[in-house]
C-alpha cells in the first residue's frame, strides 16, 4: 500500500506532505512531460528561495484508456516498491528517479506510454525518444540474468518492466506477395512502430 499523507495548513491556503517535509501538493500539476498519465502526484518545495519540484507516481502496470489516450495505473495490484520518486531538474529538462534501478526502468515505461508524435514541451523530446535515452544510459545497466542470485524478488521486478517495455509492439501479417512482414494495426501511441529499437536495446540489456 502507498503510505502518503498531505495535512492542511490552519489557513486552508495549501496541502503540506507529511511524509517529505518542506513541500507541498502543487497547484498546477501539469509539468509539460508525461502527458496524459492520469496516476501521479507533484510536490513543489514551500520555500520559494530554493525551488524544486518532486513527482511521486504509483508503481504498477500501465494502459491505455481508448480515444483519450490517457495513461492509467492499476493500484489494485502494486508492485515493490510501491511509490516511486522522481526529482524534476529544471536546468537538464529531464526527470531523475531513485538510485533502484526500477526507478529508471519505470520512468521509461511512463515515457514510452506517454509519448505523442510531437515533442512534449519540457523535455523537447518525444516520449519514445526520451526512454530510448533513458534505457541506453548507466541508470539501466547491468547484467540481470547474471545477478539474479542478489536479490531474486526485485530482479524478478526489472525483469518484468523490461519485457513490458519490448511488448510494446503493433501486430504484423506476413504478406506471401511481397514476403514482408507489414504492419497491420497500431493501437495506442504511434510510437509504438519504434519497437523494434526498443527490443534491441532491451536485449543488451539483459
Amino acid at each position: 500500500n502507498i503510505q502518503f499523507a498531505v495535512r492542511r495548513t490552519p489557513n486552508g491556503d495549501r496541502l503540506d506532505s507529511v511524509e517529505y517535509a518542506g513541500t507541498q501538493v502543487a497547484s498546477n500539476q501539469n509539468f509539460g512531460t508525461l502527458l496524459g498519465l492520469q496516476n501521479g502526484l507533484l510536490l513543489e518545495r514551500i520555500d520559494t528561495r530554493h525551488p524544486g519540484r518532486v513527482l511521486l507516481v504509483p508503481h504498477g502496470k500501465m494502459t491505455k484508456r481508448g480515444r483519450s489516450g490517457d495513461t492509467l495505473i492499476d493500484l489494485e495490484n502494486l508492485r515493490e516498491p510501491a511509490l516511486l520518486k522522481y526529482g524534476i531538474r529544471e536546468d537538464l529538462w529531464d526527470l531523475r528517479g531513485q538510485k533502484q534501478r526500477i526507478a529508471s526502468i519505470y520512468l521509461a515505461r511512463l515515457h514510452q506510454m506517454t509519448s505523442g508524435l510531437l515533442p512534449d514541451p519540457f523535455t523537447g523530446r518525444t516520449g519514445a525518444a526520451q526512454a530510448m535515452t533513458i534505457l541506453r544510459s548507466g541508470h539501466c545497466c547491468g547484467n540481470i540474468i547474471a545477478s539474479i542470485n542478489v536479490n531474486g524478488a526485485a530482479l524478478q521486478v526489472e525483469a518484468g518492466a523490461l519485457l513490458e517495455i519490448g511488448c510494446q509492439s503493433p501486430e504484423r501479417k506476413y504478406h506471401e506477395s511481397s514476403r514482408s512482414w507489414q504492419v497491420t494495426n497500431i493501437s495506442g501511441s504511434p510510437m509504438e512502430a519504434l519497437c523494434i529499437l526498443y527490443t534491441t536495446i532491451l536485449l543488451q540489456l539483459v
